[in-house]
């Protein structure tokens, strides 16, 4: 059933926005994944863009990892992303921080621990 991140609420199937908030429905509730809400967050990511770290941050809690995004004021402030101003950090439980180190990766593109890019023939 679509569900709504924000009010916490499914609802009937072909519902695309949720009713109370207007939020865009998630096709089904997320099944986050167990970790000690008393552990630290870790750092997976540092991004230049907000658009970009929201996509990356839904991309993650889709798996069941949930996600912090930590943003530099002075960058939001003046618009500016240069030297580290205006960057976006993602924050995940210590204990799940490699998964979602490895669905970043695969989301960019990029080549995993320990895995080989097979050559184009």
């Amino acid at each position: 059933m679509p569900y709504c991140t924000h009010c916490e609420q499914e609802y009937p199937e072909g519902t695309e926005q949720c009713p109370q908030c207007h939020h865009l429905l998630w096709p089904k509730k997320p099944a986050w994944r167990s970790f000690d809400p008393d552990e630290p967050l870790v750092l997976v990511r540092t991004i230049y863009s907000e658009p970009q770290a929201y996509l990356m941050k839904g991309l993650l809690e889709q798996e069941g990892i949930p996600v912090a995004i930590q943003r530099e004021a002075a960058g939001l402030v003046y618009g500016l992303t240069l030297d580290g101003l205006g960057s976006q950090r993602l924050l995940v439980p210590e204990s799940l921080a490699e998964e979602a180190g490895e669905l970043l990766a695969a989301y960019e593109g990029e080549v995993g621990p320990g895995e080989v890019e097979d050559e184009e023939k």
